[in-house]
C-alpha cells in the first residue's frame, strides 16, 4: 500500500492484547503476560491481512504490536515487540516479505521477523552514527534515510546488513518509497520541496531519472499505479504522473494547507491536517477534485483504508472505524485510558484511576482479554482508588491543583458507576484507605484527612493530622488502630515513615517517625511488617511490632524508583517505574531476593495482585495482566551443610536430554553478579536471566524450555552459559519434545 501506509491504521494498538509481550532478551523473568491494554501513541502501521503491525511511541522508546483485525469491529492485539534498551522512538516502518524494517532514529534500523506473527523476533540491525528517519525496501536492498543521505544497504542477510553506497541530495531527505523498480524520495529545504525519482533497474546503483520541484513542505506520499499523491503542509495535495520520468507532470491539485498524511482508496483520498481533522476528497477526476466530507477530529495522526473500512487514530480521542464509502458512516469508536495511575483488583474486576479519565472499571473474567466495563468521569486529575463492598473511593485533584475531593461511587453495576457523595479536601489528595466507617486520605501538604463515611451520601471530614511546613503525605495504610504514612521531606530527596494512633479517628496522634533513605512514596502493612516504597531508596521492610521504635530489617535497591507495592504471601510485587514490575521474595525480610521481573513499556506506577494474576498500570501505556511463576526460575541456596564451594562451575543439568523442563545447578565461590544465558544451535540467544547478585553457595533453577517471551522453544540442541563477572562456564542441553 505504499510508503504512506506506515502512517496509517495506527490506533489499532489501543486495543486489547494477549499472549506474550514479545521483545528481546532480559525482557522478563518469572513473570508471564496474560492480557493487557497497550496504549502509548501509535503512529505507523502496515496491514497484512488479517494482521496489522503497529508502531507506537512509549515515552522514550517504541513498541511494535501485532493486531488481529479479522473482525474489524473487535480487533485485538496478539503479540508485541519491545526493547527499552533502544531508548529511542521509532519513526517509520516498511514490510518486505516476512520482515519488518523499522527506522528507529539513533537506535538505527531494526529488522524484525514476523513469519510467525504471534512471535515477532529481531533478526538484525544496522547502527550508523547518523539518525535513521525512514526506510524503503526493494527485494534484497534497503534504502535508509539519514538526513541528507539515503544509505543503500544489502539486506540479503538480514542478520548482517551491509552498506553499499549512499545517495547524496542537496536538500535534507524526508520520506522514501520503493515500488516497481522506482525509488521515490521527498526532500525539502528553506527554498522549497522536491520529489526525486530514481530508476532501480540496478537496485544497488539507483539512477536519477526525474525531479518534480513544485513543492514547498512535502510531508508524505502515496504511490498508486503511475501516480504519486503528495501531502504538502504548505500547499495541499498534489498528484504527479511519473509515467514519463523525464517529464514529471502535476495532473491534479487540491488546495489544503496543513496537509500531513494521506491514504488513497479507489475513488477517494483521505487527508489529515494539522488544524481541522480529516478531509475526504473525490479523486475520480484528477482535474476536478472535490471535497465530499470532513471528519472533525482534533488531532488525527494515522489513517488506513482496508476492506470496506477507513481506520484512523486521533491523538486525543482514540481510534475510530468508519465505513469507507463517501461520505463515511461511523462504525465504531474506542477511547482508551492512557495515564493509568493506581490499580486495585477485586473479584475479577480491576478499578483503575486514570489520571485524565477518572475511574475506569475493567472486567478481568477472561484475563487474556481485559474488557472496559464502565467509566466514572469527573473533572480533574485522578490519583488513588480503593474499594470496600460496593463502593469505590476515588481521590481527584481539581484542574488547577488548588484543592481536591474524595468521591464515593456506587460500583454495584460495573457498567454504570454512579456517584453517591463527595467531600472537598484541601491541597492534593494522593492516596486513600478505608477502615470501618472512616476513609483516610493522604492530602499532600495538608497531611492526613479523616472522613466519616457512615452515610455515603453525606461524607464529612471529622479529623485531621497536620504535617510540618513543606512536608507532604503521599501514601498510607491502616491496620487496626494504627495509620502508617509515607511522607516526603522538603528536599524531595528523603522521607520518613510515620506511625499515627487513630484509635480516636477524630484526633489522630503521632506515635513515631523513622527516616527513609529516599523519598517515601507508598507503604503497605502485613502483620508486624511495614513495606515502604522509598523511590530511589528501593523497597525497605520495617518491623513495626514495637511502634514506638520501628526497626529496619532489610532492603533491596533497583536501578530506578520503587513506586508502589502489593504484598501477598512471601512475595512483594513492586511497580518500579522504568524497571517495570519486580517481584521480591520477602520470606526472609533480612535477606530480600529478586524472584522475577517484567519490563513493561512506559512508567510502571501501579500494581495489584488478586488470585493468580498481577494487574499493573503504566503511566502512558495502560493496563496489563501478568502471571508470576516462581517455579519457572526458582533460585535456591544450597543447604548449609554443603559449605562454600571449592570452585566456580556449572553442575550437570538433570535430566538432560529433557522434556519439558530441566534443573540447572551451579556453584559460586564468592559473592557475584550472575547471568544465565541459553543459545540455540544457530547461536541465537533465546533466554537470559535477569542479572542478580548472590552470595557464595550452590544454587539451582528450573528451565521450562521457553524463550524470553515465555514461548515454548523447539526440540534441539541448546547451549547453557553461566557468566559470573569475567568467568564463564557452559554445557549443552538437549530438548526432546
Amino acid at each position: 500500500m505504499g510508503v504512506s501506509m506506515r502512517f496509517c491504521f495506527s490506533s489499532m494498538l489501543i486495543l486489547l492484547m494477549i499472549a506474550a509481550s514479545v521483545g528481546v532478551a532480559q525482557d522478563r523473568w518469572n513473570v508471564t503476560p496474560v492480557g493487557q491494554l497497550t496504549l502509548g501513541q501509535p503512529h505507523s502501521v502496515i496491514v497484512d491481512d488479517p494482521y496489522a503491525y503497529v508502531l507506537a511511541d512509549v515515552t522514550n522508546d517504541f513498541l511494535l504490536s501485532v493486531i488481529d483485525f479479522s473482525d474489524p469491529l473487535q480487533p485485538r492485539s496478539v503479540a508485541t515487540f519491545h526493547d527499552p534498551a533502544f531508548n529511542q522512538r521509532a519513526t517509520a516502518m516498511v514490510q518486505e516479505g516476512h520482515l519488518l524494517y523499522i527506522a528507529a532514529q539513533s537506535a538505527g534500523l531494526r529488522i524484525v521477523d514476523v513469519s510467525d506473527p504471534l512471535n515477532p523476533v529481531e533478526v538484525g540491525a544496522f547502527n550508523p552514527e547518523a539518525r535513521i528517519f525512514d526506510v524503503a525496501v526493494a527485494g534484497q536492498y534497503a534504502y535508509v534515510v539519514e538526513q541528507q543521505n539515503v544509505a543503500i544497504l544489502d539486506v540479503s542477510n538480514p542478520a548482517n546488513p551491509q552498506v553499499l553506497d549512499y545517495l547524496s541530495l542537496a536538500e535534507p531527505v524526508g520520506r522514501v518509497s520503493a515500488q516497481n523498480e522506482r525509488l521515490f524520495v521527498l526532500a525539502a529545504d528553506g527554498d522549497g520541496g522536491f520529489l526525486y525519482l530514481f530508476d532501480l533497474t540496478t537496485p544497488e546503483m539507483p539512477v536519477e531519472i526525474g525531479v518534480f520541484s513544485q513543492l514547498e513542505t512535502p510531508r508524505s506520499l502515496f504511490v498508486r499505479d503511475s501516480f504519486v499523491f503528495i501531502a504538502d503542509a504548505a500547499l495541499g495535495v498534489s498528484i504527479v504522473d511519473f509515467s514519463n520520468p523525464e517529464l514529471l507532470l502535476e495532473v491534479g491539485f487540491y488546495h489544503l494547507p496543513g496537509a500531513t498524511e494521506l491514504v488513497v482508496g479507489e475513488t477517494a483520498a483521505y487527508v489529515s491536517t494539522q488544524t481541522d481533522g480529516i478531509h475526504l476528497l473525490d479523486i475520480s477526476d484528477f482535474q476536478n477534485i472535490n471535497p465530499v466530507g470532513l471528519l472533525n477530529t482534533p488531532e488525527p495522526r494515522g489513517l488506513d483504508v482496508t476492506n470496506d473500512l477507513l481506520v484512523f487514530t486521533d491523538y486525543q480521542d482514540g481510534v475510530f472505524w468508519y465505513s469507507q464509502p463517501v461520505p463515511p458512516q461511523e462504525v465504531a469508536q474506542y477511547t482508551p485510558p492512557i495515564y493509568t495511575w493506581d490499580v486495585l483488583t477485586r473479584d475479577q474486576i480491576a478499578y483503575v484511576s486514570d489520571y485524565f479519565g477518572g475511574l475506569l472499571i475493567y472486567d478481568l473474567a477472561d484475563p487474556t482479554h481485559p474488557r472496559l466495563a464502565g467509566q466514572f468521569e469527573a473533572e480533574g486529575f485522578s490519583w488513588g482508588v480503593t474499594v470496600e463492598g460496593q463502593v469505590a473511593y476515588l481521590t481527584l485533584d481539581s484542574p488547577d491543583y488548588s484543592g481536591s475531593a474524595l468521591y464515593l461511587i456506587d460500583v454495584s453495576d460495573p457498567a454504570a458507576p454512579v456517584e453517591i457523595g463527595s467531600v472537598a479536601l484541601p491541597d492534593q489528595a494522593k492516596d486513600v484507605h478505608v477502615s470501618g466507617d472512616y476513609a483516610y486520605v493522604a492530602a499532600y501538604a495538608a497531611g492526613v484527612r479523616v472522613i466519616d463515611i457512615s452515610d455515603p451520601a453525606n461524607p464529612q471530614e471529622v479529623g485531621s493530622y497536620p504535617l510540618p511546613p513543606d512536608h507532604r503525605a503521599f501514601g498510607l495504610d491502616v491496620a487496626g488502630d494504627r495509620l502508617y504514612l509515607a511522607v516526603i521531606q522538603p528536599d524531595f530527596l528523603t522521607g520518613y515513615l510515620q506511625i499515627i494512633d487513630v484509635s480516636d479517628p477524630t484526633l489522630p496522634q503521632e506515635i513515631s517517625s523513622t527516616a527513609t533513605p529516599g523519598v517515601a512514596r507508598d507503604v503497605q502493612v502485613q502483620g508486624n511488617l511495614a513495606y515502604v516504597c522509598a523511590m530511589e531508596g528501593g523497597l525497605r521492610i520495617y518491623d513495626v511490632q514495637q511502634d514506638q521504635e520501628p526497626v529496619e530489617l532489610g532492603h533491596h535497591l533497583v536501578e530506578d524508583y520503587v513506586w508502589q507495592v502489593d504484598v501477598v504471601g512471601d512475595f512483594a510485587y513492586a511497580a518500579c517505574n522504568w524497571d517495570g514490575l519486580v517481584v521480591f521474595d520477602v520470606s526472609d525480610p533480612f535477606h530480600i531476593e529478586e524472584a522475577g521481573f517484567f519490563n513493561t513499556p512506559g512508567q510502571l506506577v501501579g500494581v495489584s495482585v488478586s488470585g493468580d494474576y498481577v494487574t499493573v498500570g503504566n503511566y502512558g501505556t495502560g493496563l496489563r495482566v501478568l502471571q508470576f511463576e516462581d517455579e519457572m526460575v526458582a533460585l535456591n541456596p544450597a543447604p548449609a551443610n554443603i559449605g562454600t564451594p571449592a570452585r566456580f562451575r556449572l553442575l550437570p543439568s538433570y535430566p538432560n536430554p529433557f522434556n519439558p523442563h530441566t534443573s540447572i545447578c551451579y556453584d559460586l565461590t564468592t559473592s557475584a553478579s550472575v547471568y544465565l544465558n541459553i543459545y540455540d544451535a544457530t547461536g541465537r540467544l533465546v533466554w537470559r536471566s535477569f542479572r542478580y547478585h548472590q552470595s557464595a553457595g550452590r544454587y539451582s533453577l528450573i528451565w521450562r524450555g521457553i524463550d524470553s517471551q515465555g514461548m515454548p522453544v523447539k526440540s534441539g540442541f541448546y547451549l547453557l552459559q553461566l557468566q559470573v563477572d569475567d568467568q564463564v562456564d557452559q554445557q549443552p542441553l538437549i530438548l526432546l519434545r
